[in-house]
């Protein structure tokens, strides 16, 4: 839901938006207003984030129960809806770069997988590969096969080593982007609790691995989620995990651009002030750091994102 749960947070939206809509004037009846946007860690270099948050304002859901359309499994395909309607690619001339990278990255650790498959580290680097390459994907057949494979490698090494901090990190980002691949469905929504359920174990058995990842992607994923009883998403949560994030690896990016979008989607404006001006303070020496062909792609995630919130934290204090 790595995070992401948003590095990841990733993934694209018209078909899903457009289903948000059918909520609204069809199953909850015209005028309903159910959707309403208001030491270097061992890990490989390319860390994960979970799909994208939900818009600014955060998720707000009003049900109309006096409609009999308002079904519990009509209202678990909204969420999904919501939760897997992702913002759009970047520069298509930049995609194409990164989905021949993934490419190249996913076919030598599957040779390496298949080779090897008892190997722990094959199993888990190949289905860190699967998560990157599922979440470029152009067509939901393919996001959802590509998703798939990563979990049965994962799946494979978890039943040799249940205690393996990467296979149940692994498992959580690929189901994460299977979830994505299948929403709006029933099977997605249920999928929700098992990303859940896997970054937990993962947290518990190693919350350092991959920039503190497990901690990053399980706090993204209580925020972008619907509260209860629909989902499992709390503020509360959430920030009480951003902040361990960042406080276990001030020094990567991630973990404070998750801090500034999390305050600035709160209306938290002071606070996500602080969080960007940590973020400056990182920035040069994480661009030296953090480099070659595998983080560029982080880069340029990175670079829009910051913009953005410094270009929202902007217009936010103007009206105040």
């Amino acid at each position: 839901m790595t995070g992401a749960f948003k590095e990841k947070l990733w993934p694209f939206g018209a078909r899903i938006f457009g289903f948000g809509e059918w909520c609204r004037s069809s199953a909850f009846g015209e005028g309903a207003g159910l959707l309403n946007p208001v030491t270097e860690p061992k890990r490989s270099q390319n860390p994960k984030r979970p799909p994208a948050p939900f818009p600014a304002e955060g998720p707000q859901f009003f049900f109309n129960r006096s409609n009999p359309a308002t079904s519990l499994c009509q209202r678990s395909l909204c969420v999904l809806a919501c939760l897997f309607a992702l913002t759009a690619p970047a520069d298509p001339e930049t995609n194409t770069v990164f989905i021949a990278r993934a490419e190249s990255v996913f076919h030598r650790t599957q040779q390496l997988f298949q080779a090897d498959p008892t190997n722990a580290t094959n199993a888990w680097q190949f289905a860190s590969a699967c998560t990157d390459l599922a979440d470029l994907a152009t067509n939901d057949a393919r996001h959802a096969e590509i998703a798939r494979l990563g979990i049965a490698a994962c799946q494979q090494l978890i039943a040799r080593d249940s205690k393996s901090a990467p296979g149940h990190y692994y498992l959580g980002m690929n189901y994460g982007e299977l979830a994505q691949a299948e929403a709006p469905s029933v099977a997605a929504y249920k999928l929700v609790r098992e990303m859940e359920h896997e970054f937990k174990l993962a947290v518990a058995l190693d919350e350092k691995f991959d920039y503190a990842g497990p901690v990053r992607c399980l706090g993204l994923l209580y925020r972008d989620a619907p509260g209860w009883p629909v989902s499992i998403g709390s503020k509360r949560k959430a920030r009480e995990l951003l902040d361990h994030a960042a406080a276990l690896f001030p020094d990567y990016p991630e973990n404070q651009l998750n801090l500034a979008e999390s305050h600035l989607q709160w209306h938290q404006h002071n606070e996500a002030g602080k969080a960007l001006n940590k973020l400056d303070a990182i920035w040069n020496p994480a661009r030296t750091n953090l480099t070659g062909e595998l983080w560029e792609k982080s880069w340029s995630d990175w670079t829009n994102r910051r913009a953005a919130a410094k270009a929202e934290l902007g217009d936010g204090n103007k009206s105040r």
